[in-house]
């Protein structure tokens, strides 16, 4: 986490991430992490974008985690929210 703001209007916060990897990470392996290093559930965070600079191993993004999963689901646009679901080879992972 590079940098968190505090968003009180929408009870959330606005977390921007770095991660170093060979390859773009996955929105659910990124959701995933910031849900325990938050210490929050995973329905509280929505990976809004994940960018990764050309020539390097290093993904940049912003993520927005609320202080509850139903007030996520009626801010978040509903195609940030479909973006955020997990698919099943993700799920089978998962487990």
């Amino acid at each position: 986490m590079t940098n968190v703001k505090n968003n009180p209007l929408l009870h959330r916060r606005e977390v921007e991430f770095r991660v170093e990897s060979p390859s773009t990470p996955s929105r659910g392996e990124i959701r995933r992490s910031l849900a325990v290093l938050l210490k929050v559930d995973l329905g509280q965070v929505y990976v809004r974008e994940i960018k990764t600079r050309t020539g390097t191993h290093e993904s940049v993004g912003l993520a927005h985690v609320y202080d509850d999963a139903e007030e996520a689901l009626r801010i978040e646009p509903q195609y940030v929210v479909e973006r955020n679901q997990f698919k099943e080879s993700e799920e089978a992972e998962a487990q």
